[in-house]
């Protein structure tokens, strides 16, 4: 997988130096993915379901021949950085608890769950104050239950109640950084596991 993170870090290079920002969308980050998914492992786009759907929502990506769902977030700069960061990490956390639901719940076993994130100096340092995902010197595998949930306002955690007694630990796999315009970008990869 290796190749494929790295063949995958220098695509999204290439297109950070040509695009401008607001060109970049989550969807080119997922299709850089799968291109270097395809051209560096035995896997056939075939095997790839895009928006697989799961209840009233979708997985981003279910790779059925290996059964790995993946998640892809993308954080660029906001306005109002404030309300967009705390909405973000939210979003985040809960699509970790989606592939752990989707993982139990879908008719065909799922054995490997990750989920790709790239982002902005400001996202990433917010994410490190409750996470320490992207910090060089955190040991890899990190437990959001410990360091985000029992911290979140109580709307939040009723949200995931199903899923709260479920321990749920990151591995961060890959993380390398790129500029934009002077800006910081985290491209980073995790497993997600659940006990």
């Amino acid at each position: 997988m290796e190749k494929t993170f790295n063949d995958f870090f220098e695509k999204l290079k290439k297109r950070f130096s040509k695009s401008d920002i607001a060109k970049i969308s989550e969807d080119c980050i997922r299709y850089d993915y799968f291109t270097s998914l395809c051209s560096n492992s035995n896997i056939e786009s075939s095997d790839i379901i895009l928006e697989c759907p799961y209840k009233k929502s979708k997985i981003d990506c279910f790779i059925e021949s290996k059964s790995e769902a993946i998640e892809f977030k993308f954080f660029r700069p906001y306005g109002n950085t404030s309300i967009a960061q705390t909405r973000q990490l939210g979003n985040l956390v809960k699509d970790f608890y989606k592939l752990l639901s989707f993982q139990k719940n879908h008719k065909q076993r799922v054995e490997i769950i990750k989920i790709i994130v790239v982002a902005n100096k400001e996202m990433t340092n917010y994410i490190n104050k409750k996470l320490h995902m992207f910090d060089d010197y955190v040991e890899q595998i990190i437990n959001v239950s410990e360091n985000v949930l029992n911290q979140q306002e109580k709307t939040f955690q009723d949200n995931i109640k199903p899923y709260l007694n479920q321990e749920l630990n990151i591995e961060r796999i890959f993380c390398r950084k790129l500029a934009k315009d002077g800006e910081e970008y985290a491209v980073a990869i995790f497993n997600v596991l659940f006990k």
